[in-house]
């Protein structure tokens, strides 16, 4: 089995594989530009070392560029992870700005809420005042009532006493 089999073999069984992250208010952005990321070992040198321990030139390539693929692909994985101070910052600001139109969501509600109550109480005050008009109105008539009970009774001794009075005299 030569290399190439192999290759296809390690990617037909997905060893390989990446799941991308759900974050909040992702954004893709490149921290490094693809000239500026380097490998980081010398794929000549790796290639003779596999010719000098059996492989064939063809073979030692193709692990090589297998290396190369690899190594790239981890390294924008990694990348991918990265977050420059920068970054952090901006993902902060947006939080930050999110958290402010929170609050003043929630001064909003807040206030509407306080307009609710406020409205609430300023009827309850007119239901309040109607049935103290009433009770002042009743009031009103049974004392009406009762003076002109008082007055009723009043002329009716005043007429009995002069009957009484005519009687004895």
């Amino acid at each position: 089995m030569n290399a190439m089999q192999l290759l296809n073999r390690v990617r037909v069984r997905g060893l390989h594989v990446c799941v991308p992250s759900m974050t909040f208010d992702l954004r893709k952005v490149e921290l490094l530009p693809l000239d500026q990321r380097k490998l980081t070992f010398d794929s000549q040198s790796v290639c003779r070392e596999l010719q000098e321990n059996g492989f064939e030139k063809r073979q030692a390539e193709l692990v090589v560029s297998a290396l190369v693929s690899l190594t790239a692909a981890n390294m924008d994985i990694v990348y991918r992870d990265m977050v420059t101070k920068s970054h952090q910052e901006i993902a902060l600001q947006q939080m930050f700005s999110h958290l402010d139109s929170i609050r003043k969501d929630m001064v909003i509600l807040e206030k509407s809420d306080f307009a609710n109550l406020r409205s609430e109480n300023s009827k309850m005050k007119r239901e309040l005042e109607q049935i103290q008009n009433r009770l002042k109105e009743e009031s009103r008539k049974v004392r009406a009532e009762t003076k002109l009970d008082i007055n009723l009774e009043s002329s009716r001794m005043a007429d009995v006493v002069g009957l009484m009075l005519h009687n004895i005299y």
